[in-house]
């Protein structure tokens, strides 16, 4: 298994997904990934909408989307994106955690915020790779992983992660 890491900007709320000018860039950024790094097996997001005590993984194996923005059209609380979780992988993520000395929680509750959802809509609107993600209690504390080593660790930062399984 080969393991990438990608920065995954999301934009202001959902407005990359209304075709707003100001997101173009990012807008063909965004949905020009699958043609260059292909379909994964899975993707870890580390989402820094959400803040937890612990590194936290979601194990529901077919999450919500949580509307974390206002202000915004209607329609843009309406969105889906039925992408499967994987309570297997997972549990892998929270085991390679554990070895690394710390202690995950698994969450079967909350849903995909705005920056994991809005990026993986223009990514892969067709859904089908297992997508979860990762929370940590500080914003700028994000879940990074070692692709040599093939571990996780955690790091301080200011950006969000992404990992594509292939």
């Amino acid at each position: 298994m080969s393991i990438r890491s990608l920065y995954i900007p999301h934009g202001g709320g959902p407005m990359p997904l209304l075709g707003d000018p100001g997101h173009l860039e990012l807008t063909e950024y965004l949905t020009g990934l699958e043609a260059e790094i292909g379909r994964p097996t899975a993707i870890v997001l580390v989402s820094a909408h959400w803040e937890e005590p612990a590194p936290t993984v979601t194990t529901n194996p077919n999450p919500d989307l949580y509307f974390d923005y206002y202000g915004f059209p209607p329609e843009t609380y309406e969105y889906t994106y039925p992408a499967p979780g994987s309570v297997e992988l997972a549990d892998k993520l929270a085991g390679a955690l554990r070895t690394a000395g710390h202690e995950p929680r698994m969450d079967a509750e909350r849903g995909f915020d705005h920056g994991m959802f809005v990026p993986m809509m223009l990514m892969y609107p067709m859904r089908g790779s297992p997508l979860f993600s990762c929370r940590y209690c500080k914003v700028s504390t994000l879940l990074v992983i070692s692709s040599s080593a093939r571990r996780f660790a955690l790091r301080s930062t200011m950006v969000c992660w992404c990992w594509v399984l292939a």
